[in-house]
């Protein structure tokens, strides 16, 4: 009995063996499934083969819900394709394995998908409404988000974050802040009522110094009305520029008119360009011109200026750029000689007599935007990079000569743009190709086209490589950019650099930076790159917001992967994705009739031809691997610019 007692005794302990041996070898392999799955996810994610992505990171969950790694790539996944209803609920769905991760990664996915909404204020408005109703509570996520609006000058974004934060958080410093952008938004309604308009930072203009990227605010805020305004000026909403007609003619003063027809909306929208080809002797000449253009005429008042175009339901204002001046306007089709009757006073009549009242207003707003730590980054690498030049004439240098600026002398130089500059009309919309020409001739009939269109800027010179150190004692976060000369848009490189641009860190989330150093390393959430051309020159940059400590590592990690786009060929895919990326951006900003009106008018004062758009398209779509690597290899190089931001303690050490 005993010795069959121990018989069983034993045949049990084998199967326990056997049995922990073969549920040791499961075990083995599901976590070889898991990791393979987890690279496969990830490889396809960064090849941007979204479907075999999410197939891979859900098997991961399906063989082990608690892999906190899946649900993030799976998070990834969904913002990349815009879903971010789904990659919410991914979080939502991993909330217990994601620990302290889950609310960081959250923020970050509703930073995007506020950002996907920036063009579209109908759309923001709809996803605060949803932030709200959600309560979700995080001060800082509404705080960065008003700022980085903010800083793009749209202010009714900035002002909607602040105001929907504080309903839910009910914090001081939201409070706070929501005040002061009711207070300063009031400002501007009042600004906008007296016809005084700012030269940047209105909320429906985003700040591009190169011309091309404009956008419109979809509409204008029912507040306008308590400003004192007659009835809602424009109701502006972004209308789609499908209709492809375009014509180049020319007025019986030779100024050309390209003309872009779209029947699909009754608005029109015209831009005027003065091409600037001689430097200012002293920075903020054209600046302090383009704003007192609308300052009153010979004929109206500032007041009357601005009441005729509200009474009218016409926008015009008029814009400095580092090449050329242009009023733009906006009014519907049954307006448009009113329109262009109130543009041409603006061009030729204006008194400019308001000159010492704009310095003061100049001044102001200049040191209010030199308070942001980028601001002051920013403007350091422009005095650096362009240093001795027109283009270098940055905020800090305009406050050094404003002073010195008289009435005078600004007259001369306009007077002196309005008979010498080359000109350009561009027209987008719904119009009437006889009537516009017509009046054109006819308000416009004592405005010569200039012969000057060549340049007399200098191409500027960059000798040596420059380290500009700016220290700011109270900066949370360090500011590092860092830049080179690059040839402008008349290079046959310029296709390339675009799409070496769009891979390295203008492609958002999907860009080399952005993964290597936001997603890896956690550096920043803000890291890009950008190219920005003028007519003589033009420069490339990377640019990191982090936090002080990170400054070495930023920098080391800029060098990493700017060498290794110099000297390892990228991919095909990825290069196709770039393509992609890249014309359908191209394809976004080019949606109203204003930027239409802007894009084709900007070509034809560059004497590229009003279709060079349409040409450019063909040449990205070409663009080989082989040109991406030698335009970085031929381009990023020395002689170089480095601007760190950061307090003083962090600065010591760096070269």
């Amino acid at each position: 009995m005993i010795t069959m007692l121990i018989k069983k005794l034993k045949k049990s302990v084998v199967l326990l063996l056997t049995t922990a041996v073969f549920l040791a070898g499961c075990g083995k392999r599901v976590e070889q499934q898991i990791a393979e799955q987890l690279e496969l996810g990830n490889k396809y994610l960064a090849e941007a083969n979204y479907e075999q992505a999410i197939v891979a990171f859900n098997k991961v969950i399906e063989l082990d819900p608690k892999q906190a790694d899946a649900y993030m790539g799976l998070t990834q996944v969904y913002v990349e394709t815009a879903d971010f209803e789904k990659a919410v609920q991914v979080l939502e769905n991993g909330k217990a394995y994601l620990e302290d991760s889950y609310d960081e990664r959250l923020k970050d996915v509703y930073k995007e998908q506020a950002n996907s909404c920036s063009d579209d204020l109908k759309k923001l408005h709809t996803f605060l409404e949803k932030l709200e109703k959600q309560k979700y509570f995080n001060e800082a996520f509404y705080l960065e988000m008003a700022e980085i609006y903010g800083e793009r000058g749209m202010r009714d974004a900035e002002e909607g974050f602040l105001e929907t934060g504080y309903h839910v958080c009910k914090t001081d410093k939201l409070k706070n802040e929501s005040e002061r952008a009711s207070d300063e938004h009031q400002e501007r309604l009042l600004e906008l009522a007296g016809g005084r308009q700012l030269n940047w930072g209105w909320s429906y203009s985003d700040f591009d110094r190169n011309g091309v990227h404009e956008m419109l605010l979809e509409e204008f805020e029912e507040g306008y009305h308590d400003a004192g305004v007659k009835k809602d000026l424009y109701d502006m909403e972004l209308y789609y520029v499908s209709d492809k007609k375009m014509k180049k003619l020319y007025l019986k003063n030779n100024i050309p008119v390209i003309l872009k027809e779209n029947k699909e909306t009754p608005r029109i929208a015209l831009c005027f360009y003065l091409k600037i080809t001689k430097p200012e002797e002293k920075a903020g000449e054209y600046s302090l011109i383009s704003r007192l253009l609308s300052q009153g005429t010979k004929n109206r008042s500032a007041e009357e200026l601005a009441a005729e175009m509200d009474e009218n339901a016409i926008e015009c204002f008029s814009e400095m750029k580092q090449d050329y001046i242009r009023i733009k306007a906006i009014c519907l089709n049954e307006d448009i000689e009113k329109c262009i009757e109130l543009m041409a006073d603006m061009v030729q009549n204006s008194t400019l007599a308001d000159t010492e009242k704009e310095k003061f207003k100049l001044k102001g707003e200049i040191q209010a935007e030199l308070d942001s730590p980028k601001s002051r980054a920013v403007d350091a690498y422009y005095r650096n990079i362009y240093a001795n030049h027109v283009y270098g004439n940055t905020f800090t240098k305009i406050l050094e000569d404003i002073d010195s600026i008289g009435y005078e002398q600004l007259k001369m130089l306009y007077d002196g743009l309005l008979s010498d500059s080359a000109k350009v009309v561009s027209v987008a919309g719904d119009f009437e190709e006889e009537k516009i020409l017509d009046l054109f001739n006819k308000y416009f009939n004592n405005v010569k086209n200039g012969t000057e269109r060549d340049s007399k800027i200098p191409a500027p010179v960059l000798g040596e490589n420059k380290l500009v150190k700016i220290a700011k004692e109270d900066a949370s976060q360090a500011q590092i950019l860092m830049g080179w000369h690059f040839p402008p848009i008349f290079s046959g490189d310029y296709p390339a650099i675009l799409l070496l641009n769009t891979i390295l860190g203008a492609s958002g989330l999907s860009s080399r930076l952005f993964v290597e150093l936001r997603d890896k390393k956690g550096l920043a959430y803000v890291v890009r790159s950008g190219y920005e051309t003028f007519e003589k020159s033009a420069n490339f940059s990377v640019y990191i917001a982090t936090e002080p400590k990170n400054i070495k590592t930023s920098l080391e990690m800029f060098n990493v992967e700017l060498e290794k786009i110099k000297n390892i060929p990228v991919s095909e895919q990825e290069l196709e994705n770039a393509k992609n990326n890249l014309l359908g951006k191209r394809e976004f900003i080019l949606e109203t009739n204003l930027q239409q009106a802007s894009q084709i008018g900007f070509y034809e004062d560059k004497g590229l031809g009003c279709d060079f758009e349409e040409k450019l398209v063909e040449k990205i779509k070409k663009v080989s691997v082989k040109e991406i690597q030698n335009c970085a290899d031929k381009y990023i190089k020395d002689p170089h610019v480095l601007v760190v931001l950061a307090p003083s303690k962090y600065l010591g050490d760096i070269e």
